[in-house]
């Protein structure tokens, strides 16, 4: 309906909005607030105030979104049962590392991602990915480990997407759509 262009457009526009969100975070947890220095694409250095548990707009919030948009066009049991498997992949590739917050392999996940999306639906498989990529890993990775987070390391700031552009919650879902229309061509 709205041909290449107006697709193109409209992907650049998430792109951008991604790169624009990655700079803000939400808080979700309580108010005590730390202050950290933080370079804005390397160049300006300011201090920036983070609650100990807040959630990032490009790295968490717009892969949310995107996959919610996404979940009618997929039935609703391949996803959930998609996402789940995803999950537990996602929760023994990733751990905690001090400093660094919440680290996983970004490779293998999207591997297991793109196998399970083509496994599942061969028709919508890319959103599938998307899907089970993004709620997967937020599941698997991020929110599983908050408790434990919260009993071992309280003085830390848990940032859900923190990575911004960088983080698993964006990355692993674009990398295993570019696998499973890798797979899709293979097959084919």
């Amino acid at each position: 309906m709205l041909g290449l262009l107006g697709e193109i457009l409209i992907g650049f526009l998430i792109l951008v909005l991604i790169i624009v969100g990655s700079l803000f975070d939400i808080p979700l947890g309580p108010r005590n607030y730390i202050v950290r220095r933080r370079y804005l694409f390397g160049l300006v250095r300011r201090p920036r105030r983070v609650a100990y548990l807040s959630m990032n707009v490009g790295g968490a919030i717009i892969p949310v979104c995107l996959a919610l948009f996404m979940l009618p066009s997929v039935a609703w049991e391949k996803a959930s049962i998609a996402t789940g498997l995803v999950a537990v992949i996602a929760f023994f590739f990733s751990g905690h590392v001090i400093r660094r917050g919440i680290v996983i392999q970004r490779f293998f996940p999207s591997f297991g991602v793109a196998i399970i999306a083509l496994m599942f639906d061969k028709q919508a498989a890319f959103q599938l990915a998307f899907i089970a990529g993004s709620f997967g890993v937020l599941l698997g990775a991020d929110l599983i480990r908050i408790p434990w987070l919260w009993l071992f390391h309280r003085n830390q700031p848990f940032v859900i997407g923190g990575a911004g552009v960088r983080d698993a919650i964006l990355l692993i879902p674009v990398f295993a759509i570019l696998i499973t229309l890798l797979g899709d061509l293979i097959l084919w």
